[in-house]
């Protein structure tokens, strides 16, 4: 299962233009899936997410 969602997320950061889902999916793909989602989970994450959130 990951390494055919590794192939997808490959395929489909060629196609994005927005940076910061760029980096989000190369830290997938460099670090893993377990650890990525590991830190999405963190409230320390959320907050910090929040607050340096620009729009």
């Amino acid at each position: 299962m990951e390494r055919q969602s590794k192939k997808q997320l490959e395929a489909f950061v060629k196609n994005v233009d927005e940076y910061p889902l760029k980096s989000d999916i190369d830290g997938v793909l460099e670090y893993g899936f377990d650890v990525i989602c590991e830190e999405l989970m963190t409230p320390e994450f959320e907050l910090l997410t929040i607050r340096e959130y620009q729009d």
